[in-house]
């Protein structure tokens, strides 16, 4: 795998690293490993509590060594009505703080709750902050075909965050086309599952939410369940698993390599872990060339999940709202 496919089709997104997410102390090893290992773009946001300040800290102290950070305005769900210019511009220029930069490489939107009219006016203040020279690009993150084609056709929208795995092909029922159309570039997080695409859930019965260590894995359970059920995702995974003995990589390896190769994604955001990252690190660089027929067996697993990318998480009534946290900017 050659340096420009590793820099710029994989953006380490940092929310392990968030306080609160493991036992891990908060720590800019990790990041300063990736930053050694040839990766340049960083994935936060403004309620990975304590991922901002890392970023900054760790993009001073390699000041050799340009850093691109993309971060996320996130407003509370409960302060929907009453977001104005001030509230959106504090909270731009505390990420400014927090990153220790003039101006933020990229912010995506993210809106919990379309019933609030008001996403555009909020919007619009982040396109006016683009203006003033605080904000490079201005992106989404979790929206659908008709929301994204009204901000497209208002704004300029420079990416789309979004769901995109093996495992979760809603982004081909129209957004993905759309974002094509428009020339917004795909982001693609959820990749790995949360971690469950791996060697280590590979043979493993099914598990129950109580076992799981964080909320990352509840959630993603929550998609095996929808998406394929366990066993089928057992099959897949031991698929995964014979194209990772057969490239000699690891079975994450594999996956992404799939997304990047079929051109679902434009760049997949891998998770930082604060535990092994320097072998993650190191595994990352030996992406493999898939093979076509092999390219093929795995681009065509069905997603029984509905809707377009995020519907069905969006859902406040649904199963995944209790793993939601909609109030993490108030902190």
């Amino acid at each position: 795998m050659n340096e420009e496919i590793k820099t710029s089709n994989i953006i380490r997104g940092c929310w392990q690293l968030a306080a609160g997410h493991s036992q891990q102390n908060m720590d800019i090893q990790p990041i300063l490993d990736a930053i050694e290992s040839g990766f340049r773009t960083f994935d936060c946001a403004d309620i990975y509590l304590g991922v901002e300040e890392l970023l900054g800290r760790a993009s001073k102290a390699v000041t050799e060594k340009k850093l691109r950070i993309h971060t996320k305005f996130v407003p509370d769900l409960n302060c929907l009505q009453k977001i104005d210019r001030k509230y959106v511009e504090n909270i731009i220029d505390r990420s400014l703080k927090r990153l220790q930069v003039e101006c933020i490489d990229l912010v995506q939107f993210h809106w919990w709750n379309w019933e609030v009219k008001n996403y555009l006016s909020a919007m619009e203040i982040l396109s006016e902050l683009k203006a003033a020279g605080k904000i490079k690009e201005v992106g989404l993150t979790n929206v659908n075909r008709k929301y994204l084609e009204e901000f497209s056709e208002r704004f300029d929208v420079a990416s789309l965050q979004a769901q995109v795995s093996l495992f979760d092909r809603r982004v081909e029922r129209g957004v993905g086309e759309l974002c094509r159309k428009k020339n917004i570039k795909i982001f693609a997080y959820g990749s790995l599952l949360g971690g469950f695409v791996s060697e280590k859930w590979l043979g493993k019965g099914e598990p129950q939410a109580e076992q799981l260590a964080n909320r990352s894995l509840v959630k993603y359970k929550l998609l095996i369940d929808s998406a394929c059920g366990w066993e089928e995702f057992q099959r897949r995974l031991s698929i995964l698993s014979e194209l990772a003995a057969k490239y000699d990589c690891e079975i994450a390896n594999i996956a992404i390599a799939a997304l990047l190769q079929a051109g679902r994604a434009d760049a997949v955001i891998v998770g930082l872990s604060p535990q092994n990252f320097a072998a993650q690190n190191r595994s990352l660089a030996k992406l493999p060339l898939l093979e076509p027929q092999d390219l093929q067996e795995i681009s065509t697993w069905t997603c029984n999940l509905p809707g377009d990318p995020y519907d069905e998480e969006r859902d406040e009534k649904g199963t995944h709202a209790k793993v939601m946290k909609y109030d993490l900017n108030a902190q």
